[in-house]
């Protein structure tokens, strides 16, 4: 090889080096939850005494202040419980803040964390269900909020507070997704008019799949129209699957009250 080639060559390797070090320079690093998160605090009373919870609020990426914006409630699973108010941020929060997500779906989402050994759901309201609805009407009232877009979600025991909110706050609700979460089928008509999408794996042996098709079952039979998804072979993992379900989320962020199932 002469040695004007060998130059060409060594030349030639030394650009492509320098392009694909300026394109990697300039690849942003994504934001941790935790940092994208504002954290925000809320008490409510118990036995006499004011119990203190945090929560994390993520909010929407625009210019235009006048602008109101749909507000998400994220309700974690048992295994997201303390006090660190970070780990609710993992799955739907997560992945909410990608790029493509945030631009597509610009929205507030609130992320309650549920204090360890309690729950969500019961029938009558928990101390940290009424602290997350506290929450709840703390951002509504400092933030630029459309009323006519409060969505509810959450997996697991989160999906069971899910249908809780759908049940007791159905005329402020534009949707509800739960996932992979049980609840009262009693109480199921209370949610008839609320557009819901119902997500289970057929595998789950944590929460069994009957908890949602009984649910669903007792909604029709109220009257409601619910969508349900069934995951076939699919676990207790069915969160994955259902918020990265494109077809799901166009829906979700489509609702309002009285408008769109």
């Amino acid at each position: 090889m002469s040695t004007n080639t060998t130059n060409f060559f060594c030349g030639l390797l030394l650009f492509i080096c320098a392009i694909s070090n300026e394109c990697a320079a300039e690849k942003p690093t994504p934001m941790k939850p935790e940092n994208t998160y504002e954290e925000h605090t809320v008490s409510v009373e118990k036995d006499g005494k004011d119990v203190s919870f945090r929560y994390r609020l993520l909010r929407p990426e625009a210019s235009d202040t006048q602008k109101k914006f749909p507000l998400v409630i994220f309700f974690h699973g048992a295994g997201e419980r303390g006090s660190n108010n970070t780990d609710q941020l993992k799955y739907f929060p997560t992945w909410m803040t990608s790029e493509a997500l945030r631009k597509k779906y610009p929205c507030f989402i609130l992320a309650p964390q549920c204090r360890e050994g309690y729950r969500w759901s019961a029938v009558d309201m928990t101390t940290d269900m009424q602290a997350a609805l506290k929450a709840l009407d703390q951002v509504i009232e400092t933030e630029a909020i459309d009323t006519d877009q409060i969505l509810v979600t959450g997996l697991s025991m989160g999906g069971a507070a899910a249908w809780e909110v759908a049940m007791r706050l159905p005329e402020r609700i534009a949707a509800a997704i739960p996932v992979c979460g049980k609840s009262e089928e009693q109480y199921a008509e209370l949610a008839k008019d609320v557009p819901l999408w119902v997500v289970h794996g057929d595998a789950d042996k944590v929460i069994p799949v009957d908890c949602s098709r009984s649910m669903v079952a007792a909604v029709k039979e109220a009257g409601g129209n619910p969508k349900y998804t069934e995951l076939p072979g699919v676990g207790h993992d069915s969160w994955t699957a259902a918020y990265h379900d494109e077809e799901l989320l166009d829906w979700f962020f489509k609702q309002h009250r009285q408008g769109i199932r």
